[in-house]
């Protein structure tokens, strides 16, 4: 997940969105959402508006699953932050 994080970051377009996107249902798939709240917690502080959101929609099914609420919940208050307007 390291070499995902580090090739993952830097760059910022459609293609990392997509790449994102698609590693999250992979870790999904995988089904061991202690990984997908670890791998959440990278993105903390992240300044990007469509990366949060990517996130957000991605996992919105999984939105209450108790192993990865209080990530979501962190990165949905980091997004309302950013956009001043409340996503619920």
């Amino acid at each position: 997940m390291k070499k995902f994080n580090e090739n993952f970051l830097p760059k910022r377009d459609k293609d990392s969105l997509k790449k994102l996107h698609y590693k999250l249902l992979k870790l999904i798939e995988d089904g061991d959402f202690k990984i997908v709240n670890e791998f959440l917690k990278n993105f903390n502080n992240s300044n990007d508006i469509g990366e949060l959101r990517m996130i957000l929609v991605t996992l919105k099914a999984f939105k209450d699953n108790p192993e990865i609420k209080d990530s979501l919940d962190d990165i949905s208050k980091l997004l309302q932050g950013k956009i001043n307007i409340p996503l619920h």
